[in-house]
């Protein structure tokens, strides 16, 4: 067995702005979606501000007086900024939107109209996406609004602190309505009786019952859960040695129930709309930047990212070495100035290898001190640079979001005032395209800083090495405005033509040439179809040492198909990171699409599928949109591992049709059941993904990835005469979800507390199956009998699974069986 490993996942998305402090939750976010009607509109914004301020009331109630919501800022869409949907007597201003909604009011959803839902894909305490409210849960009479409030505290406690529900689902295969209990059939829930929000605190509470809440969260309460959470676990001090103390459950409520810090009142609201996105480029240019055409590739992958800005966005660019100078600033973008905003990027890097990262920091974060907006950090300085927690400070209290994109992430970047703050992307030098990757990073950047708009996405992509190549690609409907066709090269000066030929048969040939760049650039429609290119080198013309790169991006209306990508940011990550894709068409979740990533470190790479399985390890609910995987361990060298996902309809993909009657479901269970389904049609994305650190790796190539936990465990049948049970449970892989198991160790006990994690290998009961169980691929149903060791006492059941190096997966969820003895009678007969 080679060494553990651990990881540090960087966030990749935009974070929430969301702070927590003295008991006082500020910057809620709601956004409110585009397509929304406006019919009621004013009535939606005051029912919303009454449920928000219940909900507050509510919180601070149920939480002992630790928590409430202070403010709240609403964004409104461009669509409501007629004077019929201004919210009465409120000002609204402009403002540059860099966080992420904490809550979106949508339109109905088709399982669960017009009821709230939590978006979560991350597992026990990993909080959620987003709320979901539809507008019609804000149409209601005032009786109605504590039933209101407490669904919204529901679905907030899912969102921040990583709950789930606590009762079973109708017709659920994990998490089902009821369940055998020994001989009896046991209504599946945490506690008996109808609760406000969930399970109260100190009533006796089922761990064993197979509720969504205890296989997720280890058999705890969502209260356990929520209080043992960082926000709302009571902070005693600090010992000598710098280490947090902190009161159990049971200390927590022998103390005052009132944090300090300001009392509640009633929640503040502010209105506001999205104004033109900021960027400011930070460039290091110390010869660091030098090295394997850093610079050069730098320059290209900026001229593409400047001429993908929107009209009205504003730019700005540090440059820094030993200091830091502004040499654009604040500049509105129009199309005319799009060439003369890349001259501003100095042609060449300096002498001095001196990098003075915070210098270049504090220079952006003065620039945007006043509107906000994304900063973009390129640099090619050591992952050990030092970055003043008031600069920090400064960005987080300046509404910039900042994004890194480094050369030189061969560790964990030693920044931990940053680490929680920016948003990290590697370029190996080692890749076989840095100058594609880069691009990459550099789009999900612009994509990530226009939060609130359409997004652009990448639906093609080839390499070439030959002198002549030619090849097709698609557009589609939804997906059709200002096409983008770039043609990468390390010399521009070596085509002799590149054209691009639309589905009408019409060839292009007037293309811009930059920096070894070629770009056709089709502003607003084109047609959809199949669309063709044909390039051709010059004879006598090198062929370049990396391979020639065509791709096409563009952007879509409301309807089209979205891809992004993120990963479980936890502090102190032990286990295998995940990640994580969402697919979307029209904000519904797209169903059965293939989804890889391919993960490179410095020495190697793998493809992992990504599965929407909804078994909890990793994926949480299948049928939301959001597909993922674990990441094994499998480089030598750990440091930075990029990733790239790739997402296409397999020509099985769908989504579900609104209605106008909905089944009304509550969210979520380990599934989500549609009707109504179309198919999404044909499409292919590409995305960069999260950058993920890993501190700990094997050594010499060594597995150290164990099998995932099994978490559907049941009984499928009871044998008295033979005093068997026939367990099922889905196949878990070899590493985590990826492979298959090589064998599995089935236990048992008549007491629970035997069979977890730390006594379930030396003092639980090994059950030997009665023949060999043959080893089936992840998800697959596997069956074994087990033997119940005596009659007429409850036996509790649980399965591990083990790859070929002898690692072990997590204990399974717990299944109890109950066999009486038979009695038989006997006659006496006398003559």
């Amino acid at each position: 067995m080679g060494k553990s490993f651990a990881f540090l996942l960087v966030n990749l998305c935009a974070t929430s702005a969301v702070s927590f402090e003295g008991g006082i939750y500020s910057g809620l976010q709601v956004n409110i979606r585009e397509d929304l009607d406006t019919g009621g509109c004013r009535e939606v914004l005051e029912n919303l501000q009454s449920v928000l301020n219940a909900s507050s009331w509510k919180l601070h109630s149920l939480t002992g007086g630790r928590a409430w919501f202070r403010d709240v800022t609403i964004v409104l869409p461009t669509t409501w900024r007629e004077r019929a949907c201004q919210p009465g007597r409120k000002i609204v201003t402009k403002q540059t939107i860099v966080s992420k909604a904490d809550l979106m009011v949508t339109r109905n959803h088709p399982t669960f109209g017009s009821q709230p839902w939590t978006l979560q894909a991350k597992i026990c305490r990993g909080g959620g996406e987003r709320v979901n409210v539809p507008s019609s849960f804000l149409d209601f009479n005032s009786s109605d609004l504590s039933d209101r409030s407490a669904k919204f505290v529901k679905e907030w406690a899912k969102y921040r602190y990583g709950v789930f529900e606590e009762s079973g689902f109708p017709d659920d295969p994990v998490y089902p309505p009821v369940y055998l209990e020994g001989n009896l059939t046991v209504v599946n829930g945490g506690c008996v009786g109808k609760t406000e929000v969930f399970c109260p605190l100190r009533s006796p509470y089922n761990r064993i019952a197979p509720t969504k809440q205890n296989i997720l969260c280890g058999g705890r309460s969502a209260w356990e859960t929520i209080f043992d959470g960082d926000d709302l676990r009571e902070v005693e001090g600090v010992d000598d040695s710098g280490n947090r103390q902190v009161y159990t459950l049971e200390q927590q409520e022998s103390i005052s129930q009132t944090p300090g810090g300001d009392s509640i009142r009633d929640t503040t609201f502010r209105y506001v709309e999205p104004a033109e996105t900021n960027f400011v480029l930070v460039l290091d240019i110390s010869s660091t930047m030098e090295q394997a055409n850093r610079w050069t590739n730098v320059k290209k992958a900026l001229f593409r990212f400047i001429q993908l800005l929107d009209e009205g966005s504003t730019l700005s660019i540090v440059i820094f070495g030993e200091t830091a100078s502004l040499v654009l600033p604040p500049t509105i973008v129009t199309e005319e100035k799009r060439e003369g905003l890349h001259g501003r990027i100095p042609r060449r890097v300096m002498e001095t290898n001196q990098s003075c990262v915070q210098c270049g920091l504090k220079l952006a974060a003065d620039t945007l001190r006043k509107s906000g907006g994304n900063v973009v950090l390129i640099s090619g300085t050591a992952a050990d640079v030092q970055i003043s927690t008031s600069i920090v400070d400064e960005i987080r209290a300046s509404s910039i979001q900042l994004f890194t994109v480094s050369y030189n992430l061969d560790k964990q970047p030693d920044m931990p005032q940053l680490i929680n703050y920016s948003t990290f992307y590697a370029v190996h030098m080692a890749d076989a395209n840095p100058l594609s990757s880069l691009m990459e990073s550099l789009l999900d950047i612009l994509n990530q800083g226009n939060a609130n708009k359409n997004v652009v996405q990448k639906l093609y992509e080839s390499h070439h090495s030959t002198h002549e190549f030619e090849d097709n690609f698609y557009i589609e409907e939804d997906l059709r405005t200002d096409i983008m066709v770039t043609l990468a090269i390390d010399d521009e000066q070596k085509i002799e033509f590149f054209e691009v030929s639309d589905p009408s048969g019409r060839k292009n040939i007037f293309s811009k040439f930059e920096d070894g760049l070629v770009i056709f650039k089709f502003t607003g429609h084109s047609e959809p179809g199949i669309w063709s290119y044909r390039t051709k080198l010059y004879s006598d013309a090198e062929l370049p040492a990396e391979k020639m790169t065509v791709d096409v991006l563009a952007k879509g209306s409301q309807n089209s198909v979205t891809v992004s990508a993120f990963s479980n940011f936890m502090k102190d990550q032990t286990t295998a990171p995940i990640i994580f894709a969402k697919v979307e068409k029209g904000h519904q979740a797209v169903l059965n699409a293939n989804v890889t990533a391919r993960v490179a470190g410095a020495d190697v790479s793998i493809e992992i599928r990504l599965q929407d399985g909804g078994m909890g390890y990793p994926d949480v609910t299948r049928g939301d949109g959001i597909y993922s995987a674990y990441v094994p361990a499998f480089s030598e060298l750990g440091g930075a591992l990029t990733v790239k996902v790739t997402a296409t309809d397999d020509d099985k993909s769908f989504t579900s049709r609104i209605e106008t009657t909905q089944l009304n479901q509550q969210c979520c269970g380990s599934r989500i059941n549609y009707k109504n389904n179309e198919p999404t049609g044909k499409f292919r994305r590409y995305t960069a993904g999260p950058t993920i650190f890993s501190s700990l790796i094997s050594v010499d190539g060594a597995d150290v990835s164990p099998p995932s936990r099994i978490s559907d465990l049941k009984i499928i049948e009871t044998n008295s005469s033979s005093l068997q049970v026939l367990l099922s449970w889905s196949a878990p892989g070899g590493d985590y979800d990826h492979g298959q198991a090589s064998r599995y160790q089935i236990r048992c006990h008549t007491d629970p507390l035997y069979l977890n994690e730390t006594n379930f290998e030396d003092k639980s009961i090994l059950v030997h199956p009665p023949q060999p169980l043959p080893m089936l691929p992840y998800g697959e149903v596997q069956n074994s009998f087990a033997g119940v060791p005596w009659t007429n006492e409850v036996f509790y059941y649980a399965v591990a699974a083990f790859d070929e190096s002898g690692n072990r997966g997590a204990v399974s969820n717990f299944v109890a069986a109950y066999i009486q003895e038979q009695t038989t009678t006997t006659t006496t007969t006398t003559t």
